[in-house]
């Protein structure tokens, strides 16, 4: 499981192991986000845009800029915030029937 810093700061107080990628600006090294994403490292991509800022249309955020890198190398990708929660409490409850 992999996530931006601050996601795995958040996921880590419940205790869920994560690794932190940092953004392409960041870094540009092993723990950049595009290049996990480039090397096929990461299977899905759940990014939510937030709903709590307004940009100008010639603005790109980080979290735009690496959903677009998603497309690029074809991994599906998660934009809603209750489809994402569906799912993963779906597949939590699938792995519970798993022998």
């Amino acid at each position: 499981l992999y996530g931006s810093r601050g996601t795995s700061e958040f996921l880590k107080e419940s205790e869920i192991a994560i690794s932190p990628l940092s953004w392409p600006e960041e870094s540009e090294g092993e723990t950049s986000v595009e290049r996990h994403l480039a090397r096929s490292n990461i299977h899905l991509c759940i990014i939510c845009p937030s709903k709590h800022y307004r940009r100008s249309a010639s603005f790109f955020s980080r979290g735009y800029l690496t959903r677009r890198k998603a497309l690029e190398f074809n991994i599906p990708l998660i934009t809603n915030t209750k489809f994402a929660k569906i799912l993963i409490e779906s597949l939590a409850r699938y792995r519970k029937h798993i022998p």
